[in-house]
């Protein structure tokens, strides 16, 4: 856990319902065992044991999830590629790779554009708790951004259109 500087205070929830998490992990005891914790941190988590699973929830989401946490070493699709797939659908979640090998994690994700940390095996509950709490602010407050500055545009270039006749 990071210290704070005396005064901070923990950024608020700024979503209006539960954060939306989505978890996907090969093994059941791991899957299950990280629905509960994040689950008792008051997070709405769906869970899923393949990669083609989670792209299936993606796909019929009615709002799209805050954070993806995903096994790293997966049969058929690793994590980092679930991630990059999920976002080439439009998903803007930010992600947390689950591994044991974070050094051959860190080197293969330099590049990439979407918000991809990495959690390192074995966590505490209250890493990930922290971790995925903290993306998903981030992703509530990234979206909340990207909708004002359409209204804004949005308003300019009425107003332009409304001077300009």
């Amino acid at each position: 856990m990071t210290a704070r500087a005396p005064g901070a205070v923990e950024p608020a929830n700024v979503a209006a319902e539960p954060y939306r998490i989505l978890v996907v992990d090969d093994d059941p005891t791991q899957l299950t065992f990280i629905q509960g914790v994040l689950g008792a941190a008051k997070l709405a988590v769906s869970a899923f044991q393949t990669s083609e699973e989670a792209l299936a929830a993606v796909r019929a989401a009615r709002e799209p999830f805050h954070v993806i946490c995903a096994d790293y070493w997966m049969p058929q699709m690793d994590g980092l590629d679930l991630l990059h797939r999920i976002h080439e659908l439009g998903d803007d979640a930010s992600g947390v790779l689950i591994t044991a090998a974070t050094d051959h994690i860190e080197a293969e994700r330099r590049g990439r554009s979407e918000v991809i940390c990495v959690l390192g095996k074995p966590f505490k509950p209250d890493e990930l708790i922290s971790l995925v709490t903290r993306l998903a602010r981030l992703t509530e407050l990234q979206r909340k951004a990207r909708r004002i500055g359409e209204a804004a545009f949005a308003l300019q270039s009425e107003t332009q259109r409304d001077h300009q006749a």
